[in-house]
């Protein structure tokens, strides 16, 4: 094998070159921004007096552009109404000259139930005129339109008593004015919204309508004990209403009611006939009164004879439009054929 050969000269160290210096980063020089101006100090205000600031026009009223404080008038709800001059009503002006103690005096004994159904749409009308309050002092703020709601209640004309309580916030549901709309409520079948007026109102009106209308609503929510408790009182305290307690006392389980032919059913008490499932007899839908007879026109389960009955009464006095008469008619069975008639 070959020897390596031996080098002559030692091998040459190799040197590494130094490091590059890097030098320090400093950020590059821009242009100098000029520094702000310091601002010239405000003039001194120019003393003036205020005769050198008035214009030879000004005067002394405020203008009509300039915002004035005063008290605002308290809102009367005596001004509510469904009708004006354009409609059929009666003008904004309609008590004019004449004091609020008349108004009321006048439109408490407005009869509502002539047998001129003339008369009794132009009384409606004038009961639902929008109108400025007469003169003089309000006697409790709700007084004139509590009277026109309950004469517009004794005519029968209900919806309208529903469509002007719902204006109302309630606040301005006085007892007064809630007794009409519990009568329109009680057309409607609705003891949802009825029955909690009744419990409220019961302990503070003296109005034995509210103590029926609950011990029906407590009959209603399977309280028994205690709508008979309030049956005992109303016997005690309305004695001559016979035809209330014998309806009471079935429609809690007692004996079958005893009813004369030609009684006038109210409106409790057809709420109770209702329940009961009871007849009635064209007696008593003829002493029916207004009220009561545009709640028949809406008992489905009533007699299509006796519904028809008591419409025409109703529409004949003005308490039920015309149009729900025809409809009526038209959606009653056809009378079937007379023997006699059919061989002539």
């Amino acid at each position: 094998a070959w020897a390596q050969p031996t080098p002559l000269y030692p091998p040459a160290t190799r040197t590494a070159p130094p490091p590059a210096q890097t030098a320090p980063y400093s950020p590059p020089t821009g242009p100098a921004y000029p520094q702000p101006a310091t601002p010239a100090p405000a003039p001194a205000p120019v003393q003036t007096s205020p005769a050198d600031t008035q214009s030879p026009t000004d005067s002394t009223a405020a203008s009509p552009d300039a915002i004035q404080i005063g008290e605002l008038p308290a809102f009367d709800i005596s001004t509510l109404g469904l009708l004006d001059a354009e409609n059929g009503g009666f003008g904004t002006d309609l008590w004019a000259r004449t004091e609020r103690p008349l108004v009321e005096t006048l439109i408490a004994q407005l009869p509502m139930q002539a047998a001129s159904r003339s008369r009794n749409i132009i009384a409606a009308r004038l009961l639902l005129s929008r109108a400025n309050p007469p003169a003089g002092e309000r006697s409790d703020g709700h007084a004139l339109l509590a009277l026109r709601l309950e004469r517009l209640a004794a005519g029968g004309w209900l919806d309208a008593v529903g469509q002007l309580v719902g204006k109302l916030a309630e606040p301005d549901k006085s007892p007064a004015i809630l007794r009409s709309h519990a009568d329109y409520l009680l057309v409607q079948n609705d003891l949802r919204t009825v029955c909690p007026i009744a419990d409220q109102l019961v302990a503070d009106s003296p109005d034995i309508f509210w103590l029926k209308l609950s011990a029906i609503c407590k009959l209603d929510a399977g309280n028994l004990s205690a709508a008979q408790l309030a049956a005992e009182l109303i016997a005690e305290l309305d004695p001559t209403d016979t035809a209330f307690q014998s309806l009471f006392l079935q429609a809690a389980g007692g004996a079958p009611a005893t009813l004369p032919d030609d009684f006038s059913p109210t409106l409790v008490q057809l709420l109770l006939i209702r329940r009961l499932g009871l007849p009635l007899t064209e007696a008593a839908v003829n002493a029916a009164s207004p009220a009561s007879l545009l709640a028949l026109t809406r008992m489905r389960d009533l007699d299509t004879g006796l519904v028809i009955a008591a419409a025409e009464r109703a529409e004949a006095i003005g308490a039920l439009p015309t149009f729900e008469l025809i409809k009526l008619y038209t959606a009653a069975p056809p009378l079937p054929e007379d023997p006699e008639a059919a061989k002539a």
